[in-house]
Order: C-alpha cells, then structure tokens, then sequence
C-alpha cells in the first residue's frame, strides 16, 4: 500500500487547460476520469467502473486508453518554481493494466504499447514518451491474455514524494487491432500535426489534399472563420468532444503563422442556417478519412462528404437523407467581385474574383478567379451583399453532388477550363492517388514497426506538398501564370531598375515555401528522392528573381518579411551540388549574389542590414535579431560562392571567369564572419552593436534568455549555428574538446519555458514550451534551428554522442500519429518530416553547400531508396536483431568505409550501404570529420579592410556606414590616408548609389611610389546600391596612401580594399 493517510480520489472532471487540443472536455467523453494522487510513494491501484469487466480477451483485440497528466501542480505558474523540474511530468508514471481471472495481471505477462514500453507506470515515465497537459494515446496488443476473462480495469499511479498529481483518463476501451494497409497510400495519415494550437504545436498541419507540389489544395475546415489554424483534431462544439466540420475549402496553407489565401468554402447542410457556427456539423475521427488523394467523413444527420482536388481544382461529393432539404451552402474569406451567377442545365454556375483581405495576410498574392459548378440544382438563394457571396443551393438529395470549385489567378476563362477538364470525382481522386503512389515509392523501408510506416508515409507526403505551383496546367501539356509582382499586386516588391515584365508567362512558377525553414532538411531530401522536380521547383522560384529581381524569403506568394537570411542561395547550391537537373546556374548564382551585394528597399526580400553591416562585417543589433543576420549571412555565402565555383569551372579562361572566381573568393572570405559575432570570454554568439561593442556586457549575459539577438530560440540553441565550419567553430572554442564541451552543456542545461526567460518577446512563446517538454536540455529538436546541433558532436569525432542523442529523439519525439501529434513542434513545409525520414533511414545532410551527407544508425533494418529517373540506393543493416543504435563498421558496395561522409555522388550512381550495429559505442570512423568550408577554401579569416579608419577627401565612402550618397565628379580624386600601413591585397569592392556604368583608376602608395593597381571602364552596375568586388593587379610591399579616381560623374556609398 502506498504511504499516507490521504487516499486518492477517482471522480469525473474534465481538464481546464490543454495546450494542444480543447479544455472542458474529454478526447472522446464530454467528463472524463479525473484521478487525484497525493504526495507520497508506492504505487496507487484505482478501479474503474467499466463494462470491460466480465469480457474474454479474444484474439486480435488490443487495450486503448488516454490519459492526460497535469504538469504544473495547482497554485504553481513557472515551472522554474518547481524544486525539481523532473516534478513537472512526475504525472507521466501512469498506466492502466487489466486484471485477469487468474489473478495475473496484463501487465506481468509482457504486454507492451504501440512504441514498446512496459505497462508499469515506471516503465511508461521511463520511456518519457507521455506529454503533460496534452492527451496521449497507448495501445496495448492483447495476445498474451487471448482467452482469459478481465476481472478489473485499473488506473494505476506512482506517487510522487512533493506534489499531488492530477491525471485525466478518457477513451478506454478493447477493440480490433487495425492491420498496417499493404498499400502506402493507406498508410497516409493527413491529420498528422493537426492536434496542435497556437500555445503548442505538435505539428500545426492541416490534412489537405491534392496532387503533389499543386497549385491549390482542398482541405475541411473546423473553424471557416480563420486564415490559420483551420482545422482542429479537437475542435468542436462546447460539451462535445467531438470535432465540428464548417465548411471544405480550397487552399493554400503554408503554416498556420503564414495564413491562408484563396479560400473559397462548400458545405453540404440539410439545416436551415447558413452562418458557420450553426451550420456546423459533428463527425468522429473513428469513421474519418484521410489520406492525400481524398478526405471524407460522415457528419451527423446522416450527410456523407468526401473532398478531393487536382492541381486547380477541388471537387466534393456530398450524399443526403432521403427526402431531406438538402442543399449546398458556398462561403468564402475575403472580398467577392464581379459576381455572376447563371443556371446551365440544372447546373448553377456561379464566377468571380476573390480577392483576399490585406489586412489578413502575411504576403501578397494576387485575386483569384472563381469558378463554381453545382449539378442537380433546383434553386438557389445566392446574393452578394457587401463584397460577401452568401446564400445556399437546393439539390436533390436522391443522387450524390458533386460540387467542382477552380481557381486561376490567370483569367474567368482558365478557372472554367480547369472545371472543364474533370471527368468526374473518382477520376479526378484517381490521379491523385497515382501521383502520391509515385512519390511514396521513391521511399521504402523493411524491418519497421507500424508506427514508423505511417511516419515515413506520412512525412513523405508532407515533403510532397511543398513547394506549390503558381502555374497552372493548361491541358495541352503547358502552364500558365500570372506574376506575384506585377500590376495587381500593391506595393510590388519588384525592383524598378527591372523595367517592364510580363504579366503572365509560362513554365515552373514556385510559391508557398519558407527557405529558413527548409533548406535544413526538405530541399536536400526532395533533391534526393526526386531530383528532377527539386530542379524544376528550385528553378520555380529563380523565376522570382527573373520576375522581380529578388528571391522570396518566405514565399505566400509574394514574399513575406518573415524569418532571417536569404537561405534560398543555400537550397540552390545544395542541389547544383547534388547534380539535380533543371537549374539554370548562372540564373541561380545571379539570385545568390544579388542576395548578397544588393542592399534592399523593402524589408520583405533580401538581407536586413546589409548596409552598413556589409562593410562593419557584422549586422548589429539595431536591426532586430542582427546576429541571427550575421550567422546566417555567413551560411549564405558560403553557399553562395559554392554556386559560382560550378559557373566558373564551366566558363572559358577569361575575364567573366576572372570576375566570378574573385567573387567567389570574397562570398568564401565573408562565410567566416561569423567569428565577428563570437566572444571567446563567455563562449556564445552576441549581438554588436552599433559602436562594435557587445549587446550586453558579460555580467549582465544570461544563455537562457529568448529573442535579442536570436530567432526562436536562445544563446544555447545558437551557440553552435556554424553548419557549414564545424572545424572553424571548434577553433573559435580552442579546439575540438572545446565544441564537445559546449554540446555537453545544451544537453545538461534544464529548459524551464519560463516566463522569466521569455525575452524580447515578452511571454512565453510555443517554442519554448515546446523546448522544455522535449525534456533534452537546451536541445530543442521541436524547432529548425536545433535540427543540426546533435550532429554538430561529429565535427568534435564524437561520433557516437551524435548518434546517441538522435536516437532519443526518435524513440520519444515522434509519438502520437494517431491521435492527430506525431512530432515534437512546427512541421513546417516538410521540413520536420524529412528530419524524421532522414535520421531513421541513417542518412543526413549536415553540411550545407557541401555535396555530402554523414552517416547515422539506420533504424529500420533495410531501407530502399528509388529515387525518381535515379540509381537505387541500398541501407541494410547487417544485424538487426541486436537492436544496436551505434555503428560499428560500414561497407559501401562492398568496400570499407572508414569516413562519417559520404558524397551525394556515391549515392546518385547507385550504392548499397550495408551497417553493422552495436549496443554500446565503438567509435567507429571517429578519426574523419565531415566537411567544413574553411579547409575547402583554405581560408580561416575573414577579409580585413584597409580603409578601416582612414583618413580620406570623402569620409563618407570609408566610414562602413553607406549611409548616403557621395557625389563625384569625373576625375575628382577620392585621397585616402591609411590609419596605418597595410599588405595591399588584390580583392576590392566599389557600391555604386544607383545604376549604371563606371569606369576608374585605383592607385596606392607604396616603398616604390604610387602605382595604378586597377584600371577599368564599362563596368556595368546594374542594381540600385550594389557592391561589386574585383580583383586588382596588388602591390608589393606596404601601402601608405590610396587615390580613388572616377571616369565619370557618379554617385558612390562605399569604397573597400582588403589586405593581403
């Protein structure tokens, strides 16, 4: 018996704060069980009162409960309060165990759940896989009790010794076991992530549907009302735990945070209110459908509805009750224009031009036109009234309906032909489904349980979504599309020194795609899995630059000024890199460039700060997150100058070669800047200010403080954001056991998600609870930017932390697929999926820009990779029986392997990997690092700039700021005195204040006199306030003085030489 003389209390009650799902409620109870468990020790046996008792188990049953543990006890807000903070999940020793006829219990007989833990409460907290305040789902299979009866259902507790625990039972029950389908695309679970809230993702996914990588998608809808999270695994009606559906809608999503665009709604109703809340009807997950190609459900009142959609069009079929009103209601988000509405052949037809809310979203995008088809009618009520379509259509409840909606942003004509072009509603779901078959069989994997099929088909199905298509199909084999830049988007971000551009044009036009977010993971795995679309997707969005002059950050379709860094350069050369088809490399790299020397107009396109931050070689903290800037900055040009490599290993000997390697040099040169945002006392990246001096001095610098200078995270989840100079990171830490030291320290550090620590952010965002609940130190594998630091070890030769570490994180993280969880936090366009796939199938891109992956563990026993127009790749674990999660040995075809890399190039020719596993760590290959940028170009500091400080005739063109143009006219002579003398390098950057032509003379000072060092004309400078970099002839010796002269009248911002 437990100690105390307090007993514990059983009663109903339903919990008052779920962060990821609906307060006042049960899972699948209007009040579930509610459990009250005193302070103390032992373990507390609660007996339910439940028609299980007195049941035989028969075969193929399994045992299912969830149960929601309270975190914090009453009274206490901050779990940095608590003395303990293992206290917080102290509620996660929970189980429920049957007891048997013969006095045995399921417990005793070896019985685990669906992720292998036992179900004794200490062996379900041990797994750490229960979240608190958050329903958690276990199934148990029953075979070891087949035959026996069940005498008593318990709920079974381990006190804790300083608080009183709180857990909330729901959804018991015994029930068939559901076999894994044989077919992958039934393996797909859309819903995946859709448990989630605006105060804690598990994923904050929407399950839609449609086609890979289409133009729109459908998707349900239980909340019509909102841009962002539009549909809740647990949203629903107050009472009922059930969810509520409003209305199915054509789609854009990107991420709730994004918001959609182009929401035009259909609801079949037999009601007699069109307003959303009330035309609401319930359905159950039990009895839902969803998959890709088709999402359907049965809603109350006896309506069926399945949704499905081809690349712009969405269709939904609805059945009725006999003899019922039926009817079909159409609503939509934003503004209705030019509305028509006209009856064909018992057909209501209904166009328009839907134009979204600006002030509803995060980007532009242009109108879309609307056209509706809705068969069997024999009425309508539709008006518009204020820019709203309302109203609803009579149909015949005796046939199903299927209602057809298309989009174009092109023209009415396109939108009517997309509708023309469907044969019908299994037609249209039958293409779809080919097309995901195609996408998920690029993928294969033996030796899994069902937990992880359903993760890699799923995932993969996510990575399939993204990007999206802003062309669309014209049915002769072509597309079409409107720019997201021109005359109907309102401020443009296009550059005006472009000219005119078309309004439409056709080929690839990528939209929907977050670069910060997934450059990580998501572009390398579709470059991977399918290289040719990656290429044409990739080039999709080169289109942007062709359009307007710049790459989207985020894309929506326009840009949004979301995130930091310009990390499509970085998604642009990790795909030349892998040889993937279809990208014009000397487009890509001018993208990439532009990215880097061009100081943008508008906060939506390009890099924060560049000017001045481009001459002080840091972006200081006047610009929000500057550092973050400044790391970022320096990835980017790496890969940057990665892309230029391969455009000038292509040109004749010359001089555009000569210009493109000089550039190469100074993009390879700025990827070390890094270090200037490093401050070897406290050992962390910090932000600079202004005067150069630190942010915050060393004694006021708390590492667990969120926002300053870092993005979504804090000075831990920085400290290693060097992915791409793992070697020049741990110099910066004075070696390799330096880096390891301060990895040791991420994992050691508690995070509380305190408000304490919340930052410039004010309260506690979903990052850091989500941080916290990962229960893995600083280590937040819940968001990107930690999606590196385990594999970081690896650069330290500590091969096997690395591998450690991940596999936790896949053993624990990933629960809850179905129940609507399934990941740790944002599955942001794929990107958090492909981590999952990557790390299972033991392989991962590290370094980006760097044409190699590391090897990790495989955790399935074969994997087979079939990647579209490819070779195929081969990972067999040699002794999967053991269980190991460490490498022992590594042959490829064959071969040994001794290297934690491997280049893309073995896998793009076809390779089989087989591994061997061990239990413990072994060390395997720990004396190979993977790559870093510094020992490929063989610099280690960055350029120094001889004008530093300099005396000069026009101070404004050396004083690192560009703060304004300096006029000169042709032949004046700009004098610069040098503060001291310097080694004249060869490498020197001219940032002309608009566009234009120049030509000029440099001449420096030196033992010898003065000698001209670089003559030019005609240099074109083609964008507003560009910095162009060119090699000089350098001098010998020391150099006292430089003189600037011009061969014409111009304006400048900034003058650099660099030292030697």
């Amino acid at each position: 018996m437990p100690s105390g003389d307090t007993p514990s209390v059983l009663d109903r009650a339903a919990p008052s704060h779920v962060v990821a799902g609906r307060s006042g409620v049960g899972l699948t109870s209007p009040v579930p069980w509610r459990a009250r468990v005193p302070a103390g020790d032992g373990l507390h046996r609660l007996p339910l009162e439940h028609p299980l008792v007195g049941q035989v188990v028969t075969a193929g049953a399994e045992l299912a409960w969830a149960v929601l543990p309270q975190g914090l006890p009453d009274g206490v807000a901050d779990a940095a309060e608590l003395p303990h903070l293992e206290d917080l999940w102290a509620g996660t020793a929970v189980a429920v165990d049957l007891v048997l006829a013969d006095g045995t219990r399921l417990s005793e007989l070896g019985a685990v759940d669906q992720y292998g833990a036992g179900l004794t409460p200490d062996a379900q907290a041990a797994a750490r896989r229960t979240w608190v305040d958050q329903w958690n789902l276990r199934r148990v299979g029953l075979d070891a009790a087949v035959g026996r009866t069940i005498t008593a259902v318990e709920l079974v507790v381990r006190a804790n010794p300083r608080r009183e625990l709180v857990i909330h039972l729901d959804s018991v029950d015994l029930r068939p076991v559901t076999p894994l389908p044989d077919d992958a695309l039934e393996r797909v679970r859309t819903t995946r992530g859709s448990q989630s809230t605006s105060a804690f993702s598990r994923g904050n996914t929407a399950p839609l549907v449609g086609v890979p990588h289409g133009c729109l998608y459908a998707v349900p809808m239980t909340d019509a009302g909102s841009r962002r999270w539009i549909y809740s695994w647990h949203d629903g009606r107050p009472g009922d735990p059930r969810p509520t559906l409003q209305a199915v809608a054509t789609s854009h999503l990107a991420s709730p945070w994004i918001g959609d665009r182009g929401v035009f709604q259909v609801m079949p109703t037999t009601g007699s209110s069109n307003e959303r809340a009330e035309r609401s009807l319930a359905f159950d997950h039990a009895t839902e459908t969803d998959r890709p190609h088709v999402w359907a459900a049965g809603l109350e009142g006896g309506i069926g509805i399945e949704v499905t959609a081809g690349p712009s069009v969405m269709a939904v079929r609805s059945t009725f009750p006999a003899g019922s009103d039926a009817a079909i209601v159409l609503d939509h988000l934003g503004t209705m224009r030019d509305v028509t509405i006209t009856t064909e052949q018992e057909a209501v037809v209904v166009t328009g031009l839907l134009v979204d809310d600006a002030d509803q979203m995060r980007a532009g995008a242009p109108p879309h036109h609307v056209h509706v088809r809705v068969p069997a009618a024999s009425g309508h009520d539709l008006s518009v009234t204020d820019g709203h379509l309302r109203g609803r259509i009579a149909v015949s409840p005796s046939t199903p309906v299927t209602v057809l909606v298309a989009l174009s942003t092109v023209d009415d004509g396109t939108a009517a032909a997309h509708v023309a072009r469907v044969g019908s509603f299994d037609g249209l779901a039958d293409e779809a489904a080919a097309a995901w078959r195609a996408l998920l069989g690029t993928v294969e994997i033996d030796g899994a349980t069902d937990d992880q099929q359903i993760a890699l088909a799923s995932g993969l199905y996510r990575l399939g979504l993204y990007p999206t298509r802003q062309d669309e199909p014209t049915g002769d084999g072509a597309t079409t599309w409107r720019s997201v830049y021109g005359s109907r988007m309102t401020p443009s971000v296009r550059a005006p020194e472009l000219g005119e551009r078309p309004e439409t044009g056709s080929g690839w036009y990528s939209a929907t795609n977050g670069f910060w977010d997934t450059y990580r993971t998501a572009w390398p795995l579709l470059g991977l899995l399918t290289p040719t679309t990656a290429g044409l997707a990739a080039q999709g969005f080169v289109a942007h630059h062709l359009d307007s002059g710049w790459m989207p950050r985020w894309s929506a379709p326009s840009p949004a000024d979301c995130m930091t860094g310009t990390t499509s350069d970085t998604v642009l050369a990790d795909l030349i890199g892998y040889g993937v088809p279809g990208i014009d490399v000397r487009q890509a790299y001018a993208s990439a460039l532009t990215n880097a020397s061009v100081a943008p107009s508008d906060a939506r396109v390009g890099r924060k700060g560049l000017h001045p931050g481009l001459f002080r070689s840091f972006v200081s903290t006047a610009v929000e997150e500057g550092m973050s800037w400044t790391l970022d900055a320096a990835l980017n040009d790496w890969s940057a100058a990665r892309i230029g490599r391969t455009l000038a290993a292509g040109l004749p000997q010359g001089g555009e070669r000569t210009q493109v390697e000089a550039e190469c040099e100074w993009l390879e040169r700025r990827s070390l800047l890094y270090r200037e945002v490093f401050d070897p006392d406290r050992g962390f990246f910090v932000g600079r200010d202004d005067d150069g001096g630190w942010r915050v001095p060393a004694s006021g610098f708390d590492p667990d403080q969120w926002g300053h200078d870092y993005t979504e995270t804090n000075a831990w989840g920085t400290a290693v954001t060097v992915p791409h100079d793992g070697a020049g990171l741990a110099a910066l830490h004075g070696g390799e056991a330096g880096l390891g030291a301060v990895l040791d320290a991420i994992l050691a550090r508690p995070e509380t998600g305190s408000p304490r620590n919340a930052g410039t952010y004010g309260d506690v965002i979903h990052e850091m609870t989500e941080a916290r609940d990962c229960r893995m130190g600083m280590l937040a594998l819940s968001n990107q930017p930690a999606h590196h630091i385990p594999f970081m070890y690896m650069h330290a030769g500590r091969h096997d932390d690395a591998h450690a570490v991940i596999a936790d994180a896949l053993d624990r993280l990933f629960v809850g697929s179905d129940l609507g969880q399934g990941y740790p936090g944002d599955e942001d366009n794929g990107e958090m999926s492909a981590w999952w796939i990557l790390t299972t199938i033991g392989l991962y891109p590290l370094v980006p820009a760097s044409g190699t992956w590391v090897l990790t563990p495989p955790r399935v026993a074969r994997t087979v990779l079939r990647p579209a127009g490819g070779a195929t790749v081969e990972i067999v674990v040699t002794n999967p029986g053991e269980g190991g999660r460490f490498i022992r040995s590594v042959t490829i075809d064959g071969e040994p392997w001794h290297q934690i890399s491997v280049p893309h190039s073995v896998l793009a020719r076809g390779a089989r990997i087989e591994v061997e596993l061990a239990e413990e760590p072994c060390g395997w290959a720990a004396g190979s690092r993977p790559v870093s940028a510094s020992a490929v170009h063989g610099f280690t500091e960055p350029l120094r700039d001889v004008t530093a400080g300099a005396h000069s005739t026009h101070p404004g063109l050396v004083d690192d700021l560009a703060a304004g143009p300096v006029h000169l006219d042709a032949g004046t002579a700009v004098e610069i005195e040098l503060a001291e003398p310097a080694e004249f390098g060869d490498l020197m950057t001219v940032t002309l204040a608009g566009t234009g032509d120049l030509g000029w003379t440099l001449s420096a000072l030196g033992p010898d006199g003065w000698r001209d060092v670089d003559v030019r004309a005609e240099e074109p400078f083609t964008r507003t306030a560009q910095t162009r970099v060119f090699r000089t002839a350098g001098a010998a010796g020391t150099v006292t003085r430089l003189r600037f002269v011009p061969d014409r009248t111009t304006s400048l911002l900034q003058l650099e030489v660099f030292a030697r």
